[in-house]
């Protein structure tokens, strides 16, 4: 094992306060407090642990598979914005006239106001893994399921004209239809474009990149495999929120307290807890150089709406990943973690209440601190099926697609009531 670390130049903020009486129009002497022994020092630093990697520059010169290493690191780095409050503000209800005026700069406070810092989230780093050996093992064109499904890609090619005629057809009907109310017809259109949305995502998209694979295929049969070494990467990121806001009577100042008269500071605080799982796998490849052909990742692309449910459980990336049928040997797997933990602090000073600010600014207080711990182990895959919900705009209207396509006598008879 071998620790380094490294140090920032250290970083001083500075604290000053003076503030006085103006009574009748009278300005009484400034009460001050500037001593270098309330400016705060501190640094920014970062420390890495890990293990010698034998074999590196021999695998680095014979182009293989580089060994992984555990290894660790902490990097804390701190950022503070001096705040300022410049100002004369007097009592709503004073006879007397007097009035209090202030130059504050980089009031003090402490780290311990950020409250309860939130658990890590939970992330399970076996899927990605799992994830990331699935892409691993299926980064080629898969001649298989393209044979399987040759079928109805040559048919949806050859009737593509008459379909679209048809659509347009439908489209010119509902539109000029006068006879069906407005929300009648809003549903035949918003069912025609549903049409057509599945259609570009599942016929049409699926055939570009089984060109570009096939042409892939192409340029590695005539021109080799220039690395047997298979990459592949997954990734999950969870998070977890504390907030904290509050008013203070006081504003904390070294050696001041609450001494200071008819001023409030406002704070709010948040911590955000972040966790991020990187999965990566190297896989030697064999057989499936140039193509593959697996008849158990084929049987599950047949299967009506799969990809629908590989959505919210990890049924295929398990299927392709683990499959009897797949060829590719396992060379390294790695699973880093990194956890974020990010505070954030905001003070600004106001006048108290009974107090009004008649002139002056007020500039915030801002602190923020950014804890990063990242751990890279040594990892191997293994079967996972898990709830793992993969949804994005696109996935969300295809659902909304496939509902319309699939309902429309129902959704028909429930129109009809309104």
């Amino acid at each position: 094992m071998r620790t380094r670390s490294k140090q920032s130049d250290p970083i001083s903020v500075s604290c000053s306060l003076k503030w006085r009486e103006i009574r009748n129009g009278v300005a009484y002497s400034w009460i001050t407090l500037d001593d270098s022994s309330y400016s705060e020092v501190y640094y920014n630093y970062q420390t890495m642990t890990d293990q010698k990697t034998p074999g590196y520059f021999k695998a680095v010169r014979e182009g293989t598979a580089i060994p992984v290493s555990p290894m660790s690191s902490t990097k804390d780095t701190t950022v503070k914005s001096t705040g300022r409050y410049q100002a004369v503000h007097s009592s709503n209800n004073n006879p007397t006239g007097q009035q209090y005026e202030y130059d504050i700069n980089g009031y003090y406070y402490s780290d311990s106001l950020w409250g309860i810092t939130p658990s890590a989230p939970y992330v399970d780093g076996n899927i990605a893994l799992q994830e990331a050996l699935s892409r691993a093992q299926n980064d080629c064109f898969d001649a298989l399921t393209f044979a399987a499904e040759f079928r109805k890609t040559v048919e949806g090619v050859v009737t593509l004209r008459s379909r679209a005629m048809t659509l347009l057809e439908r489209f010119n009907d509902r539109v000029r239809s006068r006879a069906r109310s407005k929300r009648y017809r809003g549903h035949e259109l918003s069912q025609i474009l549903a049409e057509i949305w599945l259609e570009m995502r599942y016929m049409w998209r699926p055939l570009v990149y089984d060109m570009y694979a096939m042409d892939e295929a192409v340029r590695r049969l005539a021109a080799g495999i220039e690395d047997p070494l298979q990459r592949a990467y997954a990734s999950r990121t969870e998070t977890a929120t504390s907030l904290r806001n509050f008013t203070s009577g006081y504003i904390v100042t070294p050696g001041v307290g609450a001494g200071v008269v008819g001023l409030t500071a406002i704070c709010s605080h948040s911590v955000v807890v972040e966790r991020h799982v990187h999965a990566s796998v190297g896989l030697k490849v064999t057989t499936r150089e140039i193509t593959m052909s697996d008849p158990v990742v084929t049987a599950w692309e047949l299967v009506p709406y799969s990809f629908v449910l590989d959505w919210f459980v990890t049924i295929g990336t398990s299927l392709s990943a683990f499959s009897p049928f797949a060829t590719g040997q396992l060379q390294y797997a790695s699973l880093a973690t990194t956890t974020t933990t990010t505070y954030m602090s905001t003070f600004t000073l106001v006048p108290s209440a009974g107090f009004s600010r008649f002139s002056g600014s007020a500039q915030p207080l801002t602190h923020t601190r950014v804890v990063e711990q990242y751990d890279r182990v040594k990892a191997v895959p293994k079967p996972t099926l898990a709830v793992d919900v993969d949804l994005n705009v696109a996935k969300i209207l295809d659902l909304v697609a496939l509902w319309l396509v699939g309902n429309k006598s129902f959704t028909s008879r429930l129109l009809r009531h309104f």
